[in-house]
C-alpha cells in the first residue's frame, strides 16, 4: 500500500445560547481540532489534536475507527491550551472511517472531525 498522511482540521467558537458556532462564548472559548492519519506500512497511526485558548481546560476525548470506540478519556489541555491523543490501528485493504471528537466538560462545546482514509 502506498504511504499516505491525511490531515483534517476544524475551527470553531461557541455562542452562549445559540446553536450557531460563530459567536463568541462569554468565557471567550475558541478551539480547533485536527485529525491526522499516517500510514506506517501494516498499521495506521491516528492522532487527534485539540488547540484552545484555555490552559488546563477539561475535555472528554473520543476517537472511533470503523464505528468502534478506540479512545474514551477525560483530559486537560496543557499550559498552552493544547492536547494530543494517538492510537495505532491495523491497516486493512479497505477505506477506514475515523472520527475524533472533543467535548468541553464545562461549556459542552464540541469539536468533531470525520475522515475516510
Amino acid at each position: 500500500m502506498a504511504a499516505f498522511a491525511v490531515v483534517v482540521s476544524v475551527w470553531g467558537s461557541i455562542a452562549s445560547d445559540a446553536p450557531v458556532q460563530a459567536a463568541e462564548h462569554p468565557r471567550g472559548l475558541v478551539y480547533r481540532c485536527r485529525l491526522v492519519a499516517t500510514d506506517r506500512g501494516d498499521e495506521i497511526t491516528l492522532s487527534f489534536r485539540l488547540r484552545t485558548n484555555e490552559p488546563h481546560g477539561r475535555w472528554r476525548i473520543r476517537m472511533f475507527h470503523e464505528r468502534e470506540r478506540i479512545v474514551h478519556k477525560g483530559r486537560r489541555t496543557d499550559a498552552d491550551g493544547d492536547l494530543r491523543v494517538s492510537r495505532i490501528v491495523a491497516d486493512e485493504p479497505r477505506r477506514h472511517d475515523v472520527i475524533g471528537r472533543a467535548r468541553h466538560l464545562v461549556t459542552g462545546a464540541v469539536c468533531e472531525v470525520r475522515s475516510r482514509v
